[in-house]
């Protein structure tokens, strides 16, 4: 199982930010959707973010809903290759799903982070964003890419659990 590079990569962003992070690799733990969402449920955040690729887009869906069902007031962001690709699409299908960072997520998450910690809910209008309001989906301008990696923070690796020995990457 590789890890998933994105969430510790987005994780270290939040703990720049101040926040308390708790990445769940549900993919490499093996987790159901039932699963995840019992230990999503029982940290009670504010906001959780799920990457999702289209191979994982229902399970993801399903797993949005049930945040919501659980904790309504929780902001769910769904990113990764699938909702880049299909924005509209994916929100108007999954409603679990506040909103959409499609992209390279690092500022854009940034921001994100920024909005839901001055209890400002969804961020209107955010470059790299596509959000549903009253039923419509708005995709915002996408965000160049970013040029000069160097300003990222590294990678949280110490967020992922067992890492490295619970991971076993194909030869």
């Amino acid at each position: 199982t590789q890890p998933t590079f994105a969430l510790v990569c987005l994780g270290a962003i939040a703990e720049q930010e101040g926040a308390h992070v708790r990445v769940i690799d549900a993919a490499a733990e093996n987790l159901s959707v039932e699963a995840c969402l019992r230990e999503i449920a029982s940290a009670r955040p504010r906001l959780v973010g799920i990457s999702s690729t289209t191979v994982g887009i229902s399970a993801s869906g399903k797993l949005a809903a049930g945040i919501k069902a659980a904790l309504p007031d929780v902001l769910v962001i769904i990113g990764g290759c699938h909702v880049t690709a299909l924005p509209e699409e994916t929100l108007s299908e999954f409603a679990g799903f506040d909103m959409a960072v499609i992209g390279e997520g690092e500022e854009t998450f940034r921001e994100v982070i920024r909005s839901a910690e001055a209890g400002a809910g969804v961020p209107v209008g955010l470059p790299g964003t596509a959000i549903r309001k009253d039923g419509e989906v708005t995709v915002y301008p996408r965000r160049p890419f970013i040029r000069d990696l160097d300003e990222l923070p590294l990678p949280a690796w110490h967020l992922l659990r067992g890492f490295p020995g619970a991971y076993h990457p194909s030869p």
